[in-house]
């Protein structure tokens, strides 16, 4: 069962919630959920996995340093028009071959869904 704790009670805690996680076009009114929203939360996930949980719209950011590429990364990810979003283009494929993540993982066979799962190491 999810529980939202009241979080949208009303449009202003509505748009606080939204501001720190969602993608900004969740704001509008009658806005549809699209997978550009998806990039966004994966450019805020990331960001916050490599800077110790702070949020990129914090006031306050830990000192920890991240390299150029996942900066920008991260950058593309929380581009605020959607359809400029990484990944808006060419979905997943597009987000695997970005510098940072290129030569990472084996693209072709997480794409076609053929890898083991759990991994074999």
């Amino acid at each position: 069962m999810l529980c939202n704790y009241g979080l949208t009670i009303n449009n202003e805690a509505r748009n606080e919630h939204i501001k720190g996680i969602h993608a900004p076009e969740l704001a509008k009114k009658g806005a549809d959920y699209t997978p550009e929203c998806d990039w966004w939360s994966l450019g805020i996930i990331v960001y916050m996995l490599l800077k110790n949980g702070d949020s990129p719209f914090s006031a306050f950011s830990s000192r920890v340093e991240i390299s150029a590429e996942a900066e920008d990364f991260i950058s593309e990810l929380l581009t605020i028009k959607p359809k400029e979003r990484l990944g808006s283009k060419a979905g997943a494929k597009e987000v695997l071959a970005h510098e940072w993540l290129a030569g990472t993982f084996d693209t072709e066979e997480i794409l076609a869904k053929t890898g083991t799962v759990p991994p074999e190491y």
